[in-house]
């Protein structure tokens, strides 16, 4: 799932990142003499179509920070690193590669359809100028007036940055024209995928297979899955194993810097007579809302406090080993069902005190429940299949160029031509 999110991000924001790049070739400005490439220097090739480094660059240390923020890449594992560049450049050629394809073989955009790429320019253009709604003076009344206002505005912003508008237009409706054509091949490419459902019955047969050959050689697997799925990176997998189930618990620390005379004993031993009430409770569903009740209270691990795990707890299995702290694996193995709460326990962080919650139903989701989603993958997939055969076709009819010596550099500033040799690539 995580990859899908970072290509989903990927998609949406290369459309417009690259909107800027160069489509003139320069074969004087490629490299240094030291083969270190410069701004100008181009690592992607696309007939008449160029990126220059400098802009993939800009592009690359964006992504790069997004995703290290929101831990979509490791910047310390360079497979993940290597992966990455390769998607940026991937992504790039797909939107132009099958467009200049198409010119090959005759293919171009029908009158409809360009008449929505310009509908697309003029809503880019409007979006572009509605930022500088607030800066026109109210009294300026006149739509068309102040249209022409924003848009010089707008123009002598470009300038700044120096860029004539008059280029910047044409690259911009030249991206649009080529994402348009490239879709439009691309669609036509995959067009005709289709399956039957016994063909989707084998396929949900083979992935809970799959699923349970994964689970035999290691059950904390779905732990892994359970994981991303509460980080919001993933979604459950369709085969549950034996084993799991909820956990929760009072987490006291042994000290506060914000608690004048903190005395965590005397925190717990409070808890400990209202843990007194809680269990004489027989139904096992209203003892573990009290004991959640209490966690709410008097717990201090906050993540506890949010959902899913206000409500469900968090997920273990008697196999974890380093998932947890040992005194805190070594409770929640003794919890044989719902409503067992363990005896107190306390390692150097703090005190704690337990209750097991549900156990994880196991056993695989009902075909019929998933049937579509199986179905939708399995399209998916064969188009990808289709989609790849079709770029590699595409590729070998056109003039194409792609540095990858460069990319090992992205990262790194290129201030100026200048300062190429001193660049060191990020790692």
């Amino acid at each position: 799932m995580k990859k899908i999110l970072a290509v989903v991000i990927i998609t949406v924001l290369l459309a417009s990142a690259f909107l800027g790049c160069d489509t003139t070739k320069d074969p004087q400005n490629n490299q240094t003499d030291t083969g270190i490439p410069t701004e100008d220097s181009i690592i992607i090739s696309v007939e008449d179509y160029d990126i220059t480094f400098g802009d993939f660059n800009n592009i690359y240390n964006s992504y790069y920070e997004m995703y290290v923020a929101y831990g979509m890449l490791d910047p310390e594992d360079e497979a993940q690193l290597e992966e990455f560049k390769n998607t940026l450049v991937q992504y790039q050629l797909e939107n132009v590669v099958p467009a200049y394809a198409a010119k090959k073989l005759g293919i171009d955009l029908s009158e409809e359809e360009q008449k929505e790429c310009d509908d697309t320019f003029q809503a880019q253009i409007m979006s572009y100028l509605s930022q500088y709604e607030d800066v026109i003076e109210p009294s300026m009344q006149d739509e068309a007036l102040r249209y022409d206002a924003k848009l010089a505005l707008f123009k002598e912003d470009l300038r700044k940055d120096g860029i004539d508008y008059d280029e910047f237009v044409e690259k911009q409706k030249k991206d649009i024209y080529l994402s348009k054509l490239s879709n439009k091949m691309i669609d036509d490419a995959v067009k005709d995928v289709s399956v039957t459902d016994d063909e989707v019955k084998q396929e949900y047969d083979r992935q809970i297979e799959a699923l349970r050959a994964e689970y035999d050689e290691n059950i904390l697997a779905y732990y892994s899955y359970y994981q991303d799925v509460v980080s919001g990176m993933g979604v459950y997998p369709r085969l549950t194993p034996e084993g799991y189930y909820y956990i929760t618990y009072i987490y006291v620390p042994r000290v506060s810097e914000d608690i004048r005379d903190y005395d965590p004993e005397k925190i717990f031993k409070e808890i400990e007579e209202k843990l007194a009430d809680v269990k004489k409770e027989k139904d096992p569903d209203k003892k573990a809302e009290a004991f959640k009740a209490l966690v709410n209270e008097y717990g201090q691990d906050e993540v506890l406090k949010m959902e899913p795990f206000s409500a469900d707890g968090t997920l273990f299995h008697p196999d974890m080993q380093t998932e947890y702290y040992p005194s805190f694996i070594k409770q929640a193995k003794r919890l044989e069902k719902k409503g067992d709460i363990s005896e107190r326990f306390s390692d150097e962080n703090g005190l704690y005190i337990m209750m097991r919650l549900d156990t994880v139903e196991a056993g695989a989701v009902d075909f019929e429940t998933v049937k579509d989603e199986v179905k939708e993958e399995l399209v998916t997939e064969l188009q990808r299949e289709l989609y790849n055969k079709a770029m590699d076709e595409w590729k070998e009819m056109i003039d194409l160029t792609v540095k990858t010596e460069y990319l090992e550099y992205l990262g790194a500033d290129f201030a100026s031509d200048n300062e190429a040799e001193e660049a060191t690539p990020k790692t």
